[in-house]
C-alpha cells in the first residue's frame, strides 16, 4: 500500500513540474512577443516622428528653395548628385565593396569618404561585403528630392533629401530619410562639400558665401 502511495506521490509531482514546465514555457513566449512588439512600436514612433519633423521642415524651411532657381548648370547637379547617392546608398553584398569607385565620379575624395568610409583597408571592405552577402543584407535609394538654394559662380548649392530602404533576407525592412547640405561644383562636375542636417533641429541653415 505504502509503494503506490509513493508511486502515486511521485506521479502527482511528475504532473505538476509538466504543468509548471508548459506555463514557464508560455511565460517566456508571451514576454518574447511583448519584446518584439515594444520593439516594433518604438522604431514605429521613431518614423512617424521622423515624418512629421520632416513634412514640417519641408514647410518652414525649403520656403526659399525653388524649382525658379534652377538653369542648366543646377540640373546638370541634380543629375550628377543624383548619381552619387545612388552610388553610395544602392546594394548588395555582390556590389557593396565597389561603392566609392562608383561614387568619386562624382564627388571629391572627402565627400566620397564621409559616405563610405575610409578605403584603404580592402580586406576589411571585402569581409563586410562577404558579411552582407551571407546575411542577404540590401540596400535601395527609393527617393531623391533637390532643392536648389542657389547658383553662385563655379557653384551650385541647396539641400538633398533622400529616403533608402534597408533590408536584411528580403524582410525586416527599414525606410530611412535624411537630408544633406550639398556644394556642387560645376566645373569639376562634383559635389564638393556635404553635411547632414539634423531634421529634429530648430536651427537655420546656412550655406555661407
Amino acid at each position: 500500500m505504502r509503494k503506490y502511495q509513493i508511486i502515486s506521490i511521485v506521479t502527482t509531482l511528475f504532473a505538476i513540474l509538466a504543468v509548471f514546465a508548459v506555463v514557464l514555457v508560455t511565460i517566456n513566449k508571451n514576454k518574447a512577443i511583448s519584446t518584439k512588439k515594444a520593439i516594433i512600436q518604438e522604431k514605429t514612433e521613431q518614423y512617424q516622428k521622423l515624418q512629421r519633423s520632416y513634412k514640417k521642415l519641408k514647410t518652414d524651411r525649403l520656403s526659399k528653395y525653388s524649382a525658379a532657381n534652377l538653369n542648366q548648370s543646377s540640373m546638370n547637379a541634380k543629375t550628377n548628385i543624383n548619381n552619387f547617392f545612388a552610388a553610395v546608398n544602392t546594394w548588395d553584398g555582390n556590389t557593396y565593396a565597389d561603392r566609392a569607385n562608383k561614387a568619386k565620379k562624382y564627388a571629391t575624395n572627402d565627400v566620397v569618404t564621409l559616405f563610405v568610409g575610409d578605403t584603404s583597408n580592402s580586406e576589411s571592405i571585402k569581409k563586410q561585403a562577404k558579411s552582407l552577402k551571407e546575411n542577404q543584407t540590401e540596400k535601395e535609394l527609393k527617393q531623391t528630392n533637390w532643392y536648389i538654394e542657389k547658383t553662385t559662380g563655379n557653384n551650385v548649392k541647396g539641400l538633398a533629401i533622400i529616403t533608402t530602404v534597408t533590408s536584411v533576407q528580403d524582410a525586416n525592412k527599414q525606410t530611412t530619410q535624411q537630408m544633406y547640405q550639398i556644394t556642387y561644383n560645376v566645373p569639376q562636375k562634383k559635389i564638393t562639400k556635404a553635411s547632414p542636417v539634423d531634421l529634429s533641429s530648430n536651427n537655420s541653415i546656412d550655406f555661407g558665401d
